[in-house]
């Protein structure tokens, strides 16, 4: 009676009668409505365009991906480079929105100025850094916009089995 019993238990978890694994349980990223957003351990988004997004835990919605814009010479002026955002995630900088392609490598640079997100150009120092050359990178627009999510923060994890 209690072999079947096991047997019982064993099936109704999932699992065939000839298996030997157990079902593993992970977490889900649901909204405060109980709706579920991701089934991943992060709440990356690919919308309709194949653009990825991370979504902000707090509201449910797309985090906007913000930067500077690195300049290899002083006064804002010389080759243009961003911060090595993940390929396919918009990042939004003075300029407009720009998106790295699939294949573009990251390059180290000296930064000598620093074009920021209101427009100010800071003096850099000089320090190399990681970054990915803006003007090789997909233009999006300046009328480019993150979709609109239907979840609604806050995000809480919760184990699936």
């Amino acid at each position: 009676m209690r072999y079947l019993f096991i047997l019982i238990l064993f099936i109704l978890s999932g699992c065939d009668v000839g298996s030997t694994t157990i079902p593993t349980p992970h977490y889900g990223w649901y909204d405060a409505l109980g709706s579920m957003v991701s089934n991943t351990p992060d709440t990356m988004y690919e919308d309709e365009d194949g653009y990825q997004w991370l979504i902000d835990v707090h509201t449910g919605q797309p985090y906007v991906n913000e930067g500077s814009i690195y300049y290899t010479d002083y006064d804002c002026q010389g080759d243009p480079y961003v911060y090595v955002a993940t390929p396919r995630m918009p990042q939004r900088v003075t300029s407009g929105w720009y998106v790295r392609p699939d294949d573009l490598d990251v390059d180290v640079v000296p930064c000598w100025s620093v074009l920021t997100l209101d427009g100010e150009c800071l003096e850099g120092t000089g320090n190399m850094y990681y970054l990915v050359s803006l003007n090789d990178c997909y233009y999006l627009g300046d009328d480019f916009n993150p979709p609109v999510l239907p979840w609604i923060g806050p995000l809480h994890r919760e184990m699936n089995y």
